[in-house]
């Protein structure tokens, strides 16, 4: 604005009298600090204006300027608030609010309080929220400054205030220039927050910070409840800090792999069950991915199998967890899963049913917690023992391994409200997705915790994993362009992102068009299907019983003696992935 111009007053005037009528409240900041006023002093009518009004600078100039601002605040029935320059436009006291922030000239906040100033105490050491709160965290305030970073907690809660009869209040500001997404402005205010309204509300004498850390641990779990994604101070792997769009990923190695289970497989029990359990094909197979430049391999467990033998489950994980990792291949274990057949029996599986996709794969855990599928897929009419039992399943095997780097990530529960058709559970699987989380959070594993959004229907489950999630996966079987618009939907959260299910190729999705895109834009991507096996995952999912092969196979990539099904195919992983 150009502060010689009375055009600049009208325009600027008639702002005011029209946000004074819309908000009823008793102040209006005008700001009035940071003004790059270099500009003025060349414009002749400025030049007039301080000979004028014996202006003899152009700090002059911008206190005749916003003192003219403070007027016509005052004309609209408010009071002025502002940041420190407005005790030096000459407002009087009696209609102003002065905001202190500029810690370093305290002498300032001395003169306020003799001029008879009201001041609200908000210092930018320590109160500034935008400033990280640990030495270990990337973004903040020091992205710009680089001098004032880190405001910790303890600085915050110790700060001494100044007993001034002047003094209406304390502040904590969060800027949001490095702020990106409900998950940051989460995980930067939160504990601090909760530290200043202790320290506005609590005499100086009854302040302790050692004890106001033991009493966190009540905070977190109200935090927990109410989806808030703050800092842990306590355990700070509990929630790792939300990545930026600006963060550097080019050392981040590319995640790339399959879902996976051996050919000789049908389903998750049998996978895992001591009489079929295979590790000879299981490092066969995995040493073709790796050639093929994964690495890592989404793997389903089961409850069941740890009911029955829990330490011949824990040692057959550590097995396979050994296989994998001398390929160079991390894992991702799933807990629960709503898809497919709701009874899951131990013991010798059924034969693949000729034509018909994932024909014995099991849900978990299914009828055990919702009703029959042919009566509605309500709940069972007695989940307790259940949900008891699925407890210390979760916390057991997330205990037992929480801190082993040969796993990538957990992901708690693959495609919560799933199911077939006209039996899917929708969001009668919201109070079991919260459950695992909070049972998983208990534990607090060094491995980020996710659970795929998979669903545009399930609008507020897929705000909800994705708020709780340190890491966003998701499903997407569709051609790029509709992939992409999914991705872009999911960017706003500011985390790391997975597609945990793709390529479908007879409806669309491929690994020519969608890998190099997810590559491209550093989301990882984990491909349903690796070698035909039990499975028929090379038959579409609506297919039906006694079908011949398809010659375009749904799923999978390479024949049980390790030939691709498709050569392009191979060629274009390999480009992709070998490059990590």
């Amino acid at each position: 604005f150009n502060p010689a111009s009375e055009e600049t007053y009208q325009v600027l005037g008639t702002v005011i009298r029209e946000l004074s009528a819309l908000f009823p409240g008793r102040f209006f900041h005008i700001g009035g600090d940071e003004v790059d006023s270099k500009a003025w002093k060349n414009l002749p009518e400025v030049k007039d204006l301080m000979e004028r009004e014996r202006l003899l600078n152009v700090s002059d100039v911008q206190n005749w300027f916003g003192r003219r601002m403070a007027d016509s605040v005052i004309y609209y029935g408010k009071t002025v608030a502002g940041w420190d320059d407005i005790a030096t436009y000459g407002v009087d006291p009696g209609n102003a609010l002065v905001y202190w922030w500029q810690y370093r000239r305290p002498q300032d906040l001395e003169r306020d309080f003799s001029a008879g100033y009201q001041t609200i105490i908000c210092p930018e050491k320590p109160f500034y929220l935008d400033y990280c709160q640990d030495k270990t965290h990337k973004r903040g305030f020091g992205e710009w400054s680089g001098r004032y970073r880190y405001n910790e907690m303890k600085d915050l809660y110790d700060y001494p205030l100044p007993l001034d009869r002047h003094v209406q209040g304390i502040q904590a500001n969060l800027w949001s220039e490095t702020v990106h997404s409900s998950d940051r402005v989460d995980f930067m205010a939160f504990p601090r927050l909760i530290a200043l309204a202790e320290k506005a509300w609590t005499y100086e004498d009854n302040m302790d910070y050692e004890d106001f850390l033991g009493r966190l641990r009540g905070v977190y779990e109200y935090l927990d409840e109410k989806g808030v994604y703050y800092y842990d101070i306590l355990n700070p792997k509990h929630h790792p800090e939300p990545a930026g769009p600006g963060d550097k990923t080019e050392n981040t190695p590319f995640v790339a792999g399959c879902n996976y289970i051996p050919s000789t497989a049908i389903n998750q029990l049998e996978m895992w069950q001591a009489e079929s359990f295979d590790p000879v094909t299981i490092d066969r197979e995995l040493g073709w991915a790796q050639d093929l430049g994964f690495n890592c391999m989404r793997v389903f467990l089961h409850h069941l199998l740890w009911e029955e033998d829990r330490d011949g489950f824990v040692a057959r994980i550590g097995t396979y967890l050994d296989i994998a990792f001398s390929h160079g291949i991390k894992t991702m274990f799933v807990f629960l899963d709503d898809c497919w057949d709701e009874r899951a029996t131990l013991g010798p599986q059924r034969a693949p049913r000729k034509g018909v996709h994932n024909s014995g794969w099991v849900k978990d855990p299914g009828i055990l917690y919702f009703g029959p599928c042919g009566s509605g897929c309500q709940y069972a009419s007695d989940t307790t023992a259940i949900l008891d039992v699925l407890e210390r399943y979760v916390k057991d095997i997330l205990s037992t391994f929480k801190d082993d780097k040969r796993i990538y990530a957990w992901d708690l529960y693959n495609e919560p409200g799933g199911g077939q058709g006209a039996d899917r559970y929708w969001e009668r699987s919201f109070p079991l997705l919260k459950d695992i989380f909070s049972w998983a959070r208990e534990v607090a594993p060094t491995q980020p915790l996710t659970a795929g959004i998979w669903s545009p229907r399930l609008k507020e489950m897929n705000d909800w994993q994705a708020r709780h999630s340190d890491i966003i996966s998701y499903h997407s079987y569709e051609p790029i362009e509709k992939h992409q618009k999914l991705i872009d939907a999911l960017r706003p959260y500011g985390k790391p992102m997975v597609c945990t299910e793709y390529m479908a190729r007879t409806i669309g999705s491929t690994f020519q068009t969608i890998l190099p895109a997810l590559r491209k834009q550093g989301i990882g991507a984990i491909n349903w299907g690796f070698v035909r096996g039990k499975t028929n995952t090379i038959f579409p999912w609506e297919s039906a019983p006694g079908s011949e092969e398809p010659s375009i196979w749904f799923h999978d990539v390479l024949n049980p003696d390790g030939s691709p099904y498709c050569e392009e195919e191979i060629n274009v992983i390999k480009a992709v992935c070998r490059s990590n």
